[in-house]
């Protein structure tokens, strides 16, 4: 299973000389695209911008997805002795975490949640509660934000 779409939290910002500027975590980047190209040796991409006033904030996603999910992915993988995507980690979080129940056809269905589309405070629970799973049940340590999430 490979991931065929990323979120990589950015910043356009206009300089003083006019030209305008995408900053972003390199290593993050580089990690993501790394993980999109799998074993190709080029791929096509589309790339996409959204401006995300009101929901989600940069740092929120940049903690989730720098620090906590790597963590997160690590532990699982040391305690089931074999190796997981992060898109595979993020569904097991979403599913326990980041879900809707929708009533569908006679019965109730989980759908998990849209990261890119939720608002800060959904975002900030689930992140909690993912740092809880981890120090409760994998008994990993999260460090905390170094911003805060807002």
């Amino acid at each position: 299973m490979s991931i065929n779409r990323i979120y990589l939290p950015a910043k356009i910002a206009n300089n003083i000389d006019g030209t305008i500027h995408i900053k972003y975590d390199r290593e993050l980047m580089q990690s993501y695209l790394n993980e999109i190209l799998g074993s190709d040796h080029s791929i096509d991409i589309e790339i996409s911008i959204q401006r995300v006033d009101g929901r989600r904030t940069n740092p929120q996603l940049a903690y989730f997805f720098g620090i906590v999910l790597p963590i997160i992915k690590d532990r699982i993988e040391d305690l089931e002795g074999s190796s997981f995507t992060k898109e595979e980690i993020i569904m097991i979080l979403k599913d326990k975490f980041f879900y809707e129940e929708i009533f569908f056809e006679g019965e109730y269905k989980k759908v998990h949640m849209s990261l890119s589309k939720a608002k800060k405070s959904e975002v900030k629970e689930f992140i909690n509660q993912c740092v809880e799973f981890a120090t409760d049940i994998l008994d990993v340590k999260i460090p905390e934000p170094t911003r805060p999430q807002h």
